[in-house]
């Protein structure tokens, strides 16, 4: 059984070819860009396989934007999985890689039929979700705070996503893009 989304990409890029696109993209281009109502009949989501992706959602005026970066390890896209909700309309939703990033495009029904049979998978999947949920609701708390309170909290959430490891002078050095 697989516990994390890159044993889990392994395992169908052998497996299962015929569900899933392994992709390469440069710094800057973009993997999803939907100026629209957001389309949930695409019915894809990506696992990121290196590299750092952030995804905007914003609402069709371009204000109250969200941000998430996404690293290796992770998954963008899943509102694809939703079937009863669908997405709002008025919602911008785009993905950018920030840095060279290789990811699989995988068909969601696909992703979910494998992820319900596999608890370890599920387990991951279910706390990475849980871990941006708590990270949105932390940042809207801090919204009231000063501005030095919500940029270390972010640089904080950064080197979380980022995984970053102090140097030897026990400092984290954040990419260059941030």
């Amino acid at each position: 059984m697989y516990s994390n989304i890159l044993d889990y990409s392994l395992y169908i890029s052998r497996n299962f070819k015929e569900h899933y696109a392994k992709k390469q993209v440069k710094k800057n281009e973009i993997i999803i860009d939907q100026k629209k109502p957001f389309n949930t009949t695409e019915n894809n989501l990506y696992i990121v396989i290196s590299g750092q992706v952030l995804v905007e959602v914003s609402n069709s005026f371009g204000k109250n934007c969200y941000y998430d970066l996404v690293s290796s390890n992770q998954l963008f896209g899943t509102e694809s999985i939703l079937e009863t909700h669908p997405y709002p309309r008025g919602i911008n939703y785009q993905a950018r890689a920030m840095t060279d990033v290789v990811y699989l495009e995988i068909n969601s029904q696909f992703f979910l039929d494998h992820m319900y049979v596999n608890p370890k998978l599920y387990h991951y999947i279910l706390e990475d979700v849980t871990k941006r949920y708590f990270s949105v609701t932390q940042s809207y708390q801090l919204m009231n705070e000063t501005p030095v309170v919500r940029v270390s909290n972010a640089l904080l959430n950064l080197a979380r996503v980022l995984d970053l490891k102090a140097d030897s002078s026990k400092r984290k050095k954040l990419p260059l893009y941030i």
